[in-house]
């Protein structure tokens, strides 16, 4: 039992430690810290307004002053390298829209590392003559990429009630490890390749919602947040629904997830098993719902899972990838075509598991990636641990439909089962 519980309390310190690692604010700030304290507030309108271009606004003001936009669709390309409020009517009635190909609505340059808020408004269509998206790069095409907002400086960017929808590439594109992004009360829909893309920035989402939607079958995926390159996303309250994957990590990206919501997609961390993408990924997820999504880690994923609920979507670990799983419900698998057990181990991966409900699952409650297990290539050798979970073989009641544990001959651990 010794080996066990210090790997137990290894894995858990190392995932709550994923706090300080991620954007932890003790409070939440909703306007800009710096400022002279005279503060001005410009307006833009098509008529009778200080400018008719929300850019000359922003060209004309101060650092610290507020740019009240009346509402209206404005077509623009913005540079800002200043700190500024921009504040719209409402999303329905502020409307910024892309002017230029293959540019952002709004960018903030490598140089700069303002402080901007915005609220209350809509950034939409980005244009791209592409037809395929593909991922902007932070050397070759900064300024040029068909976002909604490029942040390419450290810049310290908040969003309250804004809307972020049909882009060509990302609705938020961010590639300074100095940048701090976060997200309150909003909404990021259609995007081709991702809703936020992240390289080596902080990410903070609060009680929005992502939807990007779905290419299944086209040959390339829609990914609510792709965070790579030790970037690191705190989701709080949120829910990410109807896109090809919630969630993708690569390269030493972190992820601490609470009450949140995902429906129709799937999380991936450390899905690609190329050696330089095999380390680092950690993950905390706690108080969250799974619906008709499944989660998949592998590479060297550290993921850390507790009181969350998993309802037709299964848990997939693979490669070496390291897990912690308690006090959560894997219920009713029967989403992903290929596997369909609550939780399926394969490669050398190292598992704990303590106080779960792993029930009427379609295949397994756990089941191995071996050949006994209907895998005809399948090659499992993991590490399992824990005690004290309800998984109900086939004949009893919320039985899993072929059997509690696969191989049944597998030296499961004493007590793993109640």
């Amino acid at each position: 039992m010794k080996p066990q519980w210090s790997w137990l309390l290894t894995v858990c310190a190392v995932a709550v430690g994923l706090g300080s690692l991620t954007l932890a604010p003790t409070g939440v700030t909703h306007g800009l810290t710096s400022g002279t304290g005279s503060q001005r507030t410009w307006t833009v309108c098509a008529q009778g307004c200080d400018f008719t271009s929300i850019q000359q606004a922003v060209d004309a003001a101060s650092a610290g002053d507020r740019i009240l936009i009346r509402p209206g669709t404005y077509a623009e390309h913005l540079v800002i390298t200043k700190s500024l409020m921009l504040e719209g009517t409402g999303r329905e009635q502020t409307i910024i829209k892309g002017a230029e190909f293959e540019k952002p609505l709004i960018f903030i340059p490598q140089q700069a590392s303002p402080e901007i808020r915005m609220a209350d408004l809509a950034l939409t269509g980005s244009l791209s003559k592409a037809i395929y998206a593909t991922p902007c790069d932070p050397i070759f095409t900064v300024g040029r990429c068909a976002a909604g907002i490029e942040v390419g400086g450290a810049a310290k960017l908040s969003l309250h009630r804004v809307q972020l929808d049909n882009h060509s590439v990302a609705g938020i594109w961010v590639y300074n490890k100095l940048a701090r992004v976060q997200l309150f009360d909003s909404q990021i829909g259609s995007a081709k390749l991702a809703g936020i893309l992240l390289y080596y920035a902080e990410l903070r989402v609060v009680n929005s919602e992502i939807f990007v939607g779905s290419n299944r079958g086209t040959g390339y995926y829609r990914v609510g947040i792709w965070a790579t390159d030790s970037s690191s996303v705190t989701l709080v309250s949120s829910t990410i629904r109807q896109s090809d994957a919630a969630m993708r990590l690569e390269r030493s990206a972190q992820v601490v997830v609470t009450d949140s919501r995902f429906w129709e997609t799937g999380i991936s961390y450390g899905d690609d098993y190329s050696p330089e993408y095999g380390e680092g990924y950690k993950a905390l997820i706690t108080g969250s719902e799974f619906l008709d999504a499944s989660l998949l880690a592998a590479a060297k994923s550290q993921i850390t899972i507790l009181h969350s609920r998993f309802n037709r979507g299964g848990i997939i670990l693979d490669v070496r990838a390291r897990a912690v799983i308690q006090n959560s419900e894997i219920a009713e698998n029967s989403w992903s075509p290929v596997i369909q057990s609550g939780i399926w181990l394969s490669g050398s991966v190292e598992v704990y598991l303590e106080s779960n409900r792993i029930v009427r699952n379609r295949d397994w409650g756990v089941a191995l990636d071996v050949p006994q297990c209907e895998r005809q290539f399948g090659k499992a050798t993991p590490r399992i641990t824990g005690r004290d979970n309800e998984i109900p073989d086939k004949d009893q009641p919320n039985g899993n439909k072929k059997g509690a544990l696969c191989p049944p001959d597998y030296p499961w651990p004493p007590g793993f089962r109640k």
